[in-house]
């Protein structure tokens, strides 16, 4: 049905572009009034390539008139209120433009909280790799900035990335990036009277409870692991919060217990003991599977590959990529060099890959080391794509375009940054603990996005 409002809005839009042509010739046009009038009418239309276009126009302009950062205030703005509209795929588009524009023009601070919304966004989408990968990335270049504020967002970095591995059930993860945001919380902040951490700790404390709760009623040796974590940080508030978690769970029965950790949790509690690894999520009508050999080095190479696949899926949630309904196997293991092998059966896709053994130490092999894991990632998903190869080959170009590039490689590649985080001491303590395997058996499954659902419809190259 046509919408007349619709048609009403686009006509307006038009005629705003004609304006803004001439923008030039007019310095005392009201260029920020105009595009918060814009971001203020996202709420109530519907997505429109001409808006697109209107508001690149003012931003460039602002960018000349006033500077970058006015440009990134309002890329910001305009993200928010995607959010708040449930439009997560505009809302990354516009937080990365912030992000870029921020840190182009030396305004570290506006970049870093730019990227802690991005690690978020992908957090709300299911995409939990990718929000790792962000969340690394303000603690890293946090951790080497010269402004005191914009070191501040070190602990703020770590705490959300212990967030997302308490989701993930990767709660040695969380203990260990937990323990460093305490530790540099009164260093790089006003320690626990900084009202900026004041969400990130609650969320850290209540977690850490819940976690001893939830070990000692599932499993003993986590219970343990748990129980040693929490008394060496001997903190008021998590103490204080035990006794009350407990009392609420023990009236419950343990089956209820098990239904919370497979509908809220994206995988089983202490996933990440043991010598072997798994991830798993879903997305565009496919269920993802990594195993590798648990170590620091394979970790971080593993959690690269799935950051990277996951940063390119957002890409397309406005763009249908058309990828084979099912389930994959993805082995990685380590060697002498790159490779990639598909090994994809009629019930299965399956492929076998091969990373260096060691971690690139300078700038060239980070960018050449990251440049093949980004290659492998594009050859997972082109293998998947039902598209033919212009318009696959198209629709990637559209992507770089975009900043796709940038998008996959903020601060460092995710194998550096995650390798700097985390200490090898954690896994000489967690690779000899065994498995939980009845927690494994449970089938825990990132919870599919609503923005990442497979599409049935027909690919537009197609007739019916």
């Amino acid at each position: 049905v046509n919408n007349p409002y619709e048609d009403t809005v686009d006509e307006g839009l038009g005629w705003w572009i004609k304006v803004a042509e001439f923008l030039d010739e007019t310095p005392l046009f009201p260029l920020e009034r105009l595009s918060d009038l814009l971001t203020a009418i996202i709420e109530f239309m519907e997505p429109n390539p001409k808006f697109d276009r209107l508001t690149g126009m003012l931003d460039a302009h602002l960018e000349k008139r006033v500077g970058g950062f006015a440009a990134a205030e309002k890329s910001r703005d305009r993200a928010i209120a995607y959010r708040e509209k449930g439009d997560f795929g505009r809302a990354l588009k516009e937080l990365h433009k912030a992000k870029a524009s921020w840190y182009a023009h030396e305004t570290l601070y506006g970049s870093l909280l730019s990227m802690l919304l991005i690690a978020d966004t992908y957090s709300e989408l299911g995409l939990n790799y990718a929000a790792k990968y962000y969340a690394a990335a303000v603690a890293y270049i946090a951790s080497r900035a010269r402004e005191e504020k914009d070191k501040t967002f070190l602990p703020r970095g770590l705490s959300a990335l212990a967030e997302y591995e308490y989701m993930n059930g990767e709660w040695a993860h969380f203990f260990e990036h937990t323990d460093f945001a305490l530790r540099t919380l009164g260093v790089f902040s006003a320690g626990m009277d900084d009202r900026r951490m004041d969400k990130a700790y609650e969320k850290a404390f209540f977690y850490s409870s819940l976690i001893h709760v939830f070990t000692e009623m599932l499993d003993s040796t986590a219970f343990e692991y748990a129980d040693k974590k929490i008394k060496a940080w001997n903190i008021d508030i998590i103490n204080e919060l035990i006794p009350s978690a407990k009392e609420s769970w023990t009236k419950k029965d343990a089956s209820e217990l098990i239904q919370k950790i497979k509908t809220e949790y994206y995988g089983h509690p202490f996933n990440d003991l043991g010598t072997v690894r798994e991830a798993r999520f879903e997305a565009a009508g496919i269920v993802w599977r990594f195993k590798w050999r648990n170590g620091l080095i394979e970790t971080s190479k593993a959690e690269q590959l799935i950051a990277i696949i996951q940063i390119i899926l957002a890409e397309s949630i406005h763009e249908e990529l058309y990828l084979l309904k099912g389930s994959t196997e993805i082995k990685i293991e380590l060697g002498d060099k790159f490779s990639v092998e598909n090994k994809s059966t009629p019930d299965q896709f399956c492929w076998s890959i091969t990373f260096p053994g060691r971690l690139p130490s300078t700038k060239e092999e980070i960018e050449d080391f990251h440049r093949s894991t980004f290659a492998i990632a594009i050859t997972i998903i082109s293998e998947l794509s039902l598209l033919s190869n212009a318009r696959l080959s198209e629709l990637l170009e559209s992507f770089f375009k975009e900043g796709l590039i940038n998008k996959v490689m903020t601060g460092s590649s995710y194998e550096v940054l995650f390798a700097d985080l985390t200490s090898k001491e954690l896994y000489d303590e967690i690779v000899p603990m065994p498995q939980i395997d009845h927690l494994a058996k449970l089938g825990v499954l990132h919870k599919p996005s609503a923005f990442l659902k497979w599409k049935d419809s027909l690919i537009a190259e197609y007739d019916e």
